[in-house]
C-alpha cells in the first residue's frame, strides 16, 4: 500500500491480526473451561491440563499480538540495533528462564548449606520427630463411656427405672508412664536429626575434597599429556636416527598410555564425586570450584584435641528410651479404674442416686511377666549398644587423630614450599633443553618425574584433608 514506516506497519499488523488471534485463542480456552472448573469425578487430572492450556493460549496471544512484533521492531531498526539486540536478548532470556534461575555452588560451605536445607533424609528426620510428637499427646487415651438405662419391675411390681453412666480411665499409672516413654522416643528422634546432620555435613566434605582433588589431578594429568604429544614426535625422530633405543621410545610411549588411562580415571572419579554431591546436597544448579588450586584445609590444634561425646546422644536416648518402656511394662500390675454415677428410682420414689468407683485387678500375670522380661532384654541390649559404640567411637577418634599427626609430619618433612621446588625443577629442566645440555627424552622423564612428585604431595594433602574433616566430625566442630 506503500506504507514505509516501520513503526506503522507493526502497529497496523497487529490491530489487522488481533481479531483473529484473539478469536481463536477465546474459542479454544471456552472450549477447556468446563474441564478447568469440573468439579466431577476425574476433575483432578482434569483441571491441570485445562488450566496450563488456557495459560498457555493466554500467553501465546500475548507474545503473538505484542511481543513479536516489538521484536520486530526493534530489529528492524538499523540504527539502533547494537542497543535494540542487547535489549531484546536480556527480554528473551528472562522470558526463557524465568523463575528457572537455578543458583550456582561455587564453594563446600555453599554445598553443606545447600545440604542441609534440601536432604531428603534430613527432612524425613524432621517428620519423624514432628509424628512423635503427635504420638506423645496420645498417651492419656480413656476408655469408653458406658450408658446403661433399665425400666421395668426392677425392685418390685411397680415400673421403676435405673440410669447409670461409667467412664473407664484405664491405668492411670501406666498412662503414665507411658507418656514418659514417648516422650524419650521424642528424644531419639531429635538425637537422630541431629546425628543426620553431622553425617550429610561430613558426606558433603568429604564429597567436595575429593572432587577437588581429582580436578586438580585432571589438571597436572592433562599438562603432561600435552607435553607428551609435544615432544614424542621429536622422540621418535631422534629413535630413527640412533641417537635413542628403541626401547627408551617405546618406554615413552606406555608411559602416555598409562598418563591417558589415569586421566581418565581421575574424569570418571571427579564426576562420580560431583554426581554423589549433587545427589546428597540436593544441587540442581551448577557446581562449580572456585578456586583451581587444591589446598589444604585449615589445621586444628591436635594436641589440644579431645574427644566430643556429642556421637553417643542418641545411644544415651535409646538408653532412656528402653528404661521408659521397663517401668511402663511394671505398671501393667496396676488395676484399671473405672468411675460413675447412678439414678434410680425404687418403688416409684425417685432421687436414689450416688457414685461408682471400681478397681479390675489382672488375675492372670503370666502376660504381663514376659512383657516386662521383655522390656528388661531390650533395656540391657541398648546399654551394651551404648557401651560399644563408646567404645567404637573413640577408637575411630583416636585413629584419625593419630592418622593426622602422621599425614602432617610427612608433610613437613617435605617441607611447605615443596611446590616451589618442583616448579624449580621444572624449569631447569627446560632451561638445560634448550641449552642442549639434555635431550627430549630426558627433559620428558624428568618433567614426569617431578609431576609425579607433586601428585604424591596432593594425595597427601588429600588424606590430611580427610582426616581434619573426620575429626571435625567426632569433635563436634561441625556447624
Amino acid at each position: 500500500a506503500g506504507e514505509l514506516d516501520i513503526r506503522n506497519l507493526v502497529v497496523q499488523g497487529g490491530l489487522v491480526r488481533m481479531r483473529p488471534v484473539i478469536l481463536t485463542a477465546a474459542v479454544a480456552s471456552l472450549g477447556f473451561l468446563p474441564m478447568a472448573l469440573s468439579t466431577s469425578a476425574g476433575a483432578e487430572v482434569q483441571k491441570p491440563l485445562a488450566t496450563v492450556v488456557i495459560g498457555g493460549l493466554i500467553s501465546s496471544t500475548f507474545l503473538t499480538l505484542v511481543f513479536l512484533p516489538v521484536i520486530y521492531y526493534l530489529v528492524e531498526r538499523r540504527k539502533r540495533l547494537p542497543k535494540m539486540t542487547a535489549t531484546v536478548a536480556l527480554l528473551i532470556g528472562f522470558l526463557l528462564s524465568g523463575q528457572n534461575a537455578l543458583p550456582q555452588v561455587n564453594s563446600m560451605q555453599q554445598a553443606v548449606d545447600s545440604a542441609l536445607k534440601n536432604n531428603l533424609m534430613i527432612r524425613n528426620a524432621e517428620l519423624q520427630i514432628e509424628a512423635a510428637g503427635f504420638d506423645r499427646n496420645t498417651a492419656l487415651e480413656l476408655g469408653p463411656t458406658e450408658l446403661n438405662y433399665v425400666y421395668g419391675n426392677i425392685n418390685s411390681g411397680y415400673d421403676d427405672y435405673y440410669f447409670e453412666v461409667k467412664q473407664n480411665f484405664g491405668n492411670l499409672l501406666q498412662q503414665a508412664k507411658r507418656s514418659n516413654e514417648l516422650e524419650a522416643a521424642v528424644g531419639i528422634r531429635r538425637a537422630e536429626l541431629d546425628q543426620s546432620r553431622r553425617e550429610v555435613i561430613r558426606e558433603v566434605k568429604l564429597l567436595w575434597q575429593k572432587m577437588a582433588f581429582h580436578a586438580e589431578i585432571i589438571n597436572q594429568f592433562e599438562s603432561q599429556v600435552v607435553l607428551f604429544h609435544k615432544y614424542l614426535p621429536l622422540v621418535k625422530l631422534k629413535a630413527q636416527e640412533g641417537e635413542i633405543g628403541k626401547s627408551e621410545y617405546g618406554l615413552v610411549e606406555l608411559q602416555l598410555s598409562d598418563l591417558k588411562t589415569e586421566l581418565i580415571d581421575s574424569r570418571i572419579e571427579f564426576a562420580r564425586a560431583r554426581n554423589e554431591l549433587r545427589n546428597l546436597a540436593m544441587i540442581k544448579g551448577p557446581v562449580n570450584l572456585s578456586d583451581t588450586n587444591y589446598t589444604m584445609l585449615e589445621i586444628p590444634l591436635i594436641d589440644s584435641m579431645e574427644f566430643n561425646s556429642v556421637l553417643l546422644n542418641y545411644y544415651s536416648a535409646r538408653v532412656n528410651f528402653s528404661e521408659q518402656a521397663l517401668k511402663t511394662a511394671k505398671s501393667a500390675y496396676f488395676p484399671d479404674l473405672n468411675l460413675g454415677y447412678f439414678n434410680q428410682q425404687i418403688d416409684q420414689n425417685r432421687g436414689f442416686q450416688g457414685l461408682l468407683a471400681e478397681a479390675h485387678f489382672p488375675l492372670w500375670f503370666r502376660p504381663r511377666l514376659k512383657a516386662v522380661k521383655r522390656a528388661k532384654a531390650l533395656y540391657e541390649q541398648s546399654l551394651n549398644e551404648y557401651r560399644f559404640a563408646q567404645v567404637r567411637i573413640r577408637s575411630n577418634y583416636e585413629v584419625w587423630r593419630n592418622t593426622l599427626n602422621e599425614y602432617l609430619k610427612l608433610y613437613l618433612e617435605y617441607g611447605q614450599d615443596w611446590d616451589d621446588k618442583i616448579n624449580d625443577l621444572t624449569k631447569n629442566a627446560r632451561y638445560q633443553l634448550e641449552e642442549g645440555e639434555i635431550n627430549y627424552l630426558d627433559y620428558m622423564l624428568l618433567y614426569v618425574s617431578a609431576k609425579e612428585t607433586m601428585l604424591r604431595q596432593l594425595n597427601l594433602i588429600h588424606n590430611i584433608n580427610e582426616a581434619i574433616i573426620q575429626l571435625e566430625y567426632y569433635q563436634n566442630l561441625q556447624p
